[in-house]
């Protein structure tokens, strides 16, 4: 109309149904939005984020993961992982949780990382460089990392994910540990890591 063109008529004009008005519009949209869940947190790669958010809105996320279905879940609505969430541990979620290991030391640290879900020597020494040894008082977003990994190493035994470092977590480093052959000091190093992944 604004522009002089003519509208449109369909059916000769004929037309007997009702409209629908913007203010009926308005008013769902409205109360969709009302009614909308809260997004969850999306990582985005790139400057400007805030450590302290990522860290925790994220662990929030992964807190109260039991289930090898559940890190799964995680990975996909944190990290847009892609997988099935089918409980069952496999190359795909181990690669998975390496690739979120990976872009989570690239936003909060700029490691500068290859985010290729190979938790290899670049990743080790990451790891080592900014977040170090993990021992019992430890907490954190990575705590939550090294619990899952080690539910996804066959290790539910570890317990909720909390992101806590406590006698479980001790316990069953030492045993991840003692099955690798490597000295069992209950504490996760970069090198557990790389093994349980």
């Amino acid at each position: 109309l604004v522009n002089g063109e003519k509208i449109k008529r369909f059916n000769y004009g004929n037309c007997k149904r009702d409209f629908t008005y913007v203010d009926d519009i308005v008013t769902g949209v409205m109360n969709v939005m009302q009614k909308a869940p809260e997004p969850k947190p999306q990582i985005v790669t790139g400057s400007g984020l805030n450590p302290t958010t990522i860290e925790s809105d994220y662990l929030k996320e992964f807190a109260g993961d039991l289930t090898i279905r559940d890190i799964q879940h995680d990975l996909n609505t944190l990290y847009l992982a892609g997988l099935a969430e089918d409980g069952k541990t496999g190359p795909k979620t181990r690669a998975a949780m390496a690739a979120a290991i990976q872009r989570t030391l690239n936003d909060l640290y700029s490691a500068g990382l290859t985010v290729d879900g190979k938790f290899g020597q670049n990743s080790t020494k990451a790891w080592a460089a900014y977040v170090g040894t993990l021992s019992s008082g430890s907490k954190g977003l990575f705590v939550a990392f090294a619990q899952a990994a080690m539910v996804l190493a066959g290790h539910p035994e570890v317990g909720t994910i909390d992101g806590k470092y406590g006698a479980k977590t001790v316990a069953t480093a030492k045993a991840i540990q003692k099955q690798k052959g490597i000295s069992q000091t209950g504490k996760v190093t970069a090198e557990l890591i790389y093994l349980m992944l």
